[in-house]
């Protein structure tokens, strides 16, 4: 085992989920499973990632970490049938996985989040963009975004960086650049700071 392997932690209620979880990621030397348990108050060591079920049961348990293990980065593994994936950023993981995604996303995954990076899989980017092109329709006195630029502003409120964003994407920084631009002004915002606080006034992220 490597000594600068990342430490990570399962936690998830299904046994045979997290025990498969486990084996999979204990095999590999760049991972050292740390622990496996089905609730927060089973850790006995703070891992680097831990990573959560993204039922109802594991957004409470981001929310334990939060409080028990604060430099714990978080990532949940989801999907449509799971609770809003705001509810989870909300809850403070760092990063959204399909619960479905191939073994070498999941390994990426966790090492994008234990640098500190924020990961939204493209599955659940569409969920969220979804959600706020319907919120976004309503909204009083603004224009209406592109769902490039809706997609855009959840990032923005996500933390990352126009370069980023352009990496996330598979579109060229200056392009994310203009589109930022386009979203403040049809939102009548001055900085990517109001436009956060936007993302969140408007229940499309959670404070």
């Amino acid at each position: 085992m490597s000594t600068s392997a990342i430490r990570v932690a399962v936690v998830d209620g299904r046994e045979l989920s997290r025990r498969g979880l486990a084996l999979l990621l204990d095999d590999r030397d760049e991972f050292e499973v740390v622990a496996a348990v089905a609730g927060v108050g089973e850790l006995a060591v703070v891992p680097d990632v831990a990573l959560v079920d993204g039922s109802d049961p594991g957004l409470d348990a981001c929310s334990a970490l939060q409080q028990l293990a604060p430099t714990a980065r978080i990532l949940v593994l989801t999907d449509a049938g799971d609770a809003d994936p705001f509810a989870a950023m909300g809850a403070g993981a760092l990063g959204l996985l399909h619960r479905e995604a191939s073994l070498g996303e999941l390994v990426e995954g966790i090492g994008v989040v234990a640098e500190g990076h924020t990961l939204v899989s493209s599955s659940m980017t569409a969920r969220m963009v979804s959600g706020f092109r319907d919120t976004n329709g309503s909204a009083n006195g603004h224009g209406k975004l592109t769902a490039r630029e809706s997609e855009v502003l959840l990032l923005v409120a996500g933390g990352l960086s126009n370069r980023e964003i352009g990496l996330k994407l598979g579109i060229a920084e200056n392009t994310a650049k203009n589109h930022v631009r386009n979203l403040l002004e049809k939102l009548r915002l001055r900085s990517r700071t109001e436009a956060a606080m936007y993302a969140v006034r408007e229940k499309l992220v959670e404070p």
